[in-house]
Order: C-alpha cells, then sequence, then structure tokens
C-alpha cells in the first residue's frame, strides 16, 4: 500500500518560521469562534434525495461556522463545520488553499466537516439531480464564506479555557440496518453512539462562553427534500446559543453512515415520513444534553497542538464492464457512473482499483494527564469505527468524526459487507468505480490508530 504522509506540525514549523515549534511546556491556548449564514438567495433544490422541488424557505439556517485554536509556540489549527450534504474534496481543498495563502494555516492542520443536510443545495455538479439544479454563483459564495469566517475567527482570538464533556442522549439515533435487507429499517440491537461529546472555550479574560464544539453522530436528513435548512443540528444550536447569548455552536458530524433519527412507527418497524416539527424536536433533545454537559465538570484541554495527516489507499472490487454498459443508458446519479467508467473503456483507460482515503489527527495535551485527541476520517463512516477508535485511543478523550476533508461514499464494516444492504452499492452516487472490500475495516482503523496516537520521543 502506498501512503502520502505529511506531519503538519514540521509544516508549521517551516510556514511560522519556527525551529522545534512544539515544545512539552506551551500548554496556554487561545480561541476565537465564527460564523456566518450562506441560505441561498433564489430558490435552490436539496441534494440527497433526488427531488427536483426548488425552494426559498429555510427552516433553520445553513451555516459555514469554525473555531481557530492557537498555542503558545504559534500553531493554529482549524475546525469547521458547514451544514451541507458533502464536504467533497475538491471544494474542501479550494478552501483550504485560500485560507493557506491569506492566513498561513496548513491544509493539514484545517479540517472540513460536513453535517450531510438532506436539506442544502449541491456544492458540485455531480451532487446535483441534474445539471439544471446546480449554481456555481451559490458554490463560490460558499467557498468565499466559508475562508471569512476563518478570518473572523482568528480576528477573535483571546487567551482562553478548553475543556472537554460528554453526556449521553438515547432519544435522537438508532441504528438503521434491520435485518434481513439491512436498508432502512430500525434496529434496536444495532450499534449507534448515543455520546454527545463537546468541546468548550471559555476566555480567560471574562470568563463568557466563546463556542461550544458539538459533537453527534446520526444523519441529519429528517427534513430531506421538503425543503432547505440545516435539519436537527440547525434546531440543536438555536435551542443551545438562546440560552448562551454571543457563544458560537459548531456542530461536527460524527460516524454516522448506519445512523437515523428515531422517526419511527410505534412498532418500530419502520422509519416515517419528513418532518420539521420532528428535526425540531430532535434538535432539542441533543441541546438539552449539550445543556448538561456544560454543567459538568470538564477535563481541561491544554497544549501543545500536534497534527498529523495522511492518505491512503482503499482497495476496490472490480465492477463488469458490462455493469458500466448497462448503467449508461439510465439516468440520474447512476447513469452518470456508468457513462464516467464507460468512457474511460472506450479510451483503453484502466478502471482505479484503489481510492484515496484522507485520515486526520489532531492531538492537544499529549503530555499532560488529560490528553485530547480529534481524529477526522473520509466519508459516510459506520458508527462502529468512532467507538473502536475511542476505546483504542484511551485514556485520551477522543472524538472521532466521519465526513471529513471528502465525503467519498460510504465506510461500512467488515460484517456489513457481508450482511449486504443499501450502503454497500451506494458507492455510484460518488462516481467510484467500484465498492470497497472487506479490508477496508481494519486497513482504516490501523492507520488512524498509529496517526492518532503520541509519537514517542
Amino acid at each position: 500500500m502506498k501512503h502520502s504522509k505529511i506531519n503538519a506540525t514540521i509544516l508549521l514549523a517551516v510556514i511560522f518560521g519556527f525551529a522545534g515549534i512544539i515544545q512539552a511546556e506551551s500548554r496556554a491556548l487561545r480561541a476565537g469562534a465564527a460564523m456566518r449564514i450562506v441560505n441561498p438567495r433564489k430558490p435552490a433544490t436539496p441534494v440527497g434525495d433526488d427531488t427536483t422541488i426548488r425552494y426559498l424557505d429555510v427552516h433553520a439556517d445553513l451555516r459555514v461556522q469554525a473555531m481557530v485554536i492557537e498555542d503558545e509556540a504559534g500553531n493554529r489549527i482549524v475546525w469547521m463545520g458547514w451544514d451541507f450534504i458533502d464536504a467533497h474534496h475538491l471544494v474542501v481543498d479550494r478552501v483550504k488553499e485560500i485560507v493557506h495563502e491569506k492566513f498561513h494555516i496548513a491544509p493539514e492542520a484545517f479540517c472540513i466537516n460536513s453535517s450531510h443536510t438532506h436539506s442544502a443545495p449541491p456544492l458540485l455538479q455531480q451532487e446535483a439531480v441534474s445539471p439544471d439544479y446546480f449554481d456555481p454563483n451559490y458554490a463560490d459564495f460558499v467557498v468565499n464564506t466559508a475562508v471569512a469566517v476563518v478570518g473572523d475567527a482568528i480576528n477573535k482570538l483571546v487567551p482562553a479555557k478548553l475543556q472537554y464533556c460528554e453526556r449521553m442522549c438515547t432519544s435522537v439515533g438508532i441504528n438503521r440496518r434491520g435485518p434481513p435487507t439491512y436498508s432502512f429499517k430500525p434496529n434496536l440491537e444495532g450499534p449507534v453512539d448515543h455520546r454527545v461529546q463537546i468541546v468548550s472555550a471559555n476566555s480567560l479574560t471574562d470568563g463568557k462562553l466563546i463556542a461550544i464544539v458539538v459533537k453527534y453522530a446520526c444523519h441529519p436528513s429528517v427534513v430531506g427534500p421538503t425543503g432547505l435548512g440545516s435539519d436537527y443540528p440547525g434546531f440543536m444550536r438555536r435551542f443551545v446559543e438562546k440560552r448562551h447569548p454571543g457563544a458560537i455552536v459548531i456542530f461536527l458530524q460524527g460516524c454516522g453512515g448506519n445512523i437515523d433519527c428515531q422517526i419511527i412507527d410505534d412498532d418500530v418497524t419502520k422509519f416515517l415520513g419528513w418532518s420539521v416539527e420532528r428535526a425540531k424536536w430532535f434538535g432539542q433533545n441533543l441541546g438539552m444534553a449539550v445543556e448538561w454537559a456544560l454543567n459538568e465538570q470538564g477535563t481541561p484541554i491544554t497544549g501543545p497542538i500536534e497534527v498529523e495527516y495522511e492518505v491512503i489507499s482503499l482497495p476496490l472490487g472490480k465492477v463488469p464492464a458490462r455493469q458500466y454498459r448497462e448503467a449508461a443508458g439510465r439516468g440520474g446519479y447512476f447513469g452518470a457512473w456508468g457513462k464516467k467508467f464507460s468512457a474511460m473503456l472506450d479510451r483503453d483507460e484502466p478502471i482505479p482499483t484503489t481510492w484515496p482515503y484522507r485520515i486526520q489527527a489532531f492531538r492537544l495535551g499529549s503530555n499532560s494527564e488529560t490528553p485530547f485527541t480529534l481524529v477526522a476520517l473520509q466519508g459516510e463512516v459506520f458508527t462502529e469505527y468512532g467507538l473502536h477508535l475511542a476505546e483504542r485511543l484511551k485514556p485520551a478523550n477522543a472524538i472521532v468524526l466521519g465526513y471529513s476533508n471528502d465525503a467519498t461514499t460510504y465506510v461500512p464494516t467488515s460484517q456489513a459487507f457481508k450482511q449486504g444492504g443499501y450502503e454497500i452499492g451506494a458507492f455510484t452516487w460518488w462516481l467510484v468505480p467500484g465498492p470497497y472490500t472487506t479490508a477496508v475495516e481494519s486497513m482504516v482503523l490501523e492507520a488512524a490508530t498509529k496517526l492518532a496516537r503520541p509519537k514517542t520521543r
């Protein structure tokens, strides 16, 4: 397996001109947070459920929000969350490149995480149900806004006290892979991560709450194609921010690829239809868990900051040429997939047998008694990955994200591959030539564990 690996602490040292930029005694931190609203200014079609209806009204604001953290050595990291179905690497890399040029923050030190709401417009033409439903001007507006939000957060940097807390919330997420088909059926026995994990930042100057980073692992698809908005994460933010004026709540999506909200019938046998009111209800439930967590004594998060970034290659299963040809005659996402790879066959170009997979790790205070780690994984990662990595990285408090830096296709477990179901065959939506193989679970877990653990000195 070929790796491309960059230790971003070294890269940051070059950028800022410091030798030995990470020092064990550099424990104090500064933090700043900002957000901007990115609601469409003209009717737009949400992506995720094949609708062609255009909407203008927004049930809960679409936002781009970020927290910038800086240690005593001048190292800066950015955790950004935005309310879109994907964080496709083509858009993500564009934002990161501009931020690097303007603010000298290395791309490897910048995580962009998608909430995965199914009620937002596309940021790429390939995400739209057809090219007519993609607005490049809106996509440019989002990119420029994301860059501006980083600048806003930098301008608000102040000495801060950071803490980690967590609380359980069992009333929102449920496993959606019920037997025997393992496709969109509530599964009370299936794994689900009920942890609401937060990082809070309070100003050391006046004690006021600056920001709350909230991680939860569950699909925001309660409203779906029936409107525009940020679904339950937006209602959660509204609920919490009302109680903490001036503080910014940043939602980061966890490993929720196989988790949906509990919008189910009384017999827990099927999922019900879309509902704005239910999205609001789930948001308030999640918001209450955040409030309870904030009232607890958290674990301090200190410096120094260390960042790691790696791109590994994951194996893809082989798809017969006839399957591409047959798909090429159809419409929609499946047809676009077939056309792309049929054209490659016509040009005698090799079909890729591997796919790049991005893994990012942030370590804070790794030499302290209470280390903190945030791991960002690419794609719609199954919830088991987050649970397993959190166990592997103990005694550090670990937040594990999916949908980060690129959102290409589902990342199932080995068991899920054997069971089959919707997520296993959904790779065509992202124009991936074939499905992942059963080897990906062990490969991702091993690479992420190695990357996130403190390096021996």
